[in-house]
């Protein structure tokens, strides 16, 4: 299974987009990700009594996380970047101002992406850093492809609720 990550910046709107594709080829995903988050976060914060939602038990989000991490740990080295393209047009009124940012993004970006090699595995990836001394606003465009396995993304969400769901217990005997 590929996921690729689209997020568009450009003057005046934000794009986010994850797109999932069956087989390399056949895309069941296609989900505007800011518009998702708006509607999912409106949803849950809407006053409504019968929130189905809510839930009954109480959640410790940090045991959570610590859970998510070590499972995180364990699965990544099955997740594989194939490619990883970033293209950022940098502007700014003040054309000193413009050619210091070019110059740490120039710097900065590679060592990113070398940090992020030694943790998944990338196989390429393309950098275009280009000022442009007569816009005002800077323009950014991220293309993120990434491959796993789709039955190593079910195992992970079923390990992920059984080891919530387990110290859910745990807590709730502890603490009665």
């Amino acid at each position: 299974m590929k996921f690729v990550i689209h997020y568009d910046k450009t003057a005046d709107a934000h794009r986010f987009y994850l797109s999932g594709y069956l087989f390399n080829y056949v895309k069941i995903l296609n989900i505007d990700l800011k518009d998702y988050f708006i509607n999912l976060l409106s949803h849950f914060l809407k006053e409504d009594d019968n929130n189905s939602n809510i839930t009954k038990s109480y959640i410790n989000y940090a045991q959570a996380a610590k859970i998510i991490w070590c499972i995180w740990k364990k699965s990544k080295k099955h997740i594989q970047i194939p490619f990883i393209g970033i293209e950022i047009e940098i502007a700014n009124e003040n054309p000193a101002l413009t050619a210091l940012l070019f110059g740490i993004m120039n710097a900065c970006i590679p060592a990113a992406i070398y940090l992020l090699d030694e943790k998944i595995s990338i196989s390429d990836y393309r950098i275009l850093i280009v000022p442009n001394f007569d816009l005002e606003k800077m323009n950014i465009k991220i293309l993120a492809e990434i491959k796993m396995d789709l039955i190593l993304l079910i195992l992970i969400y079923i390990q992920i609720k059984r080891r919530i769901k387990k110290n859910d217990k745990f807590q709730s005997a502890t603490s009665d």
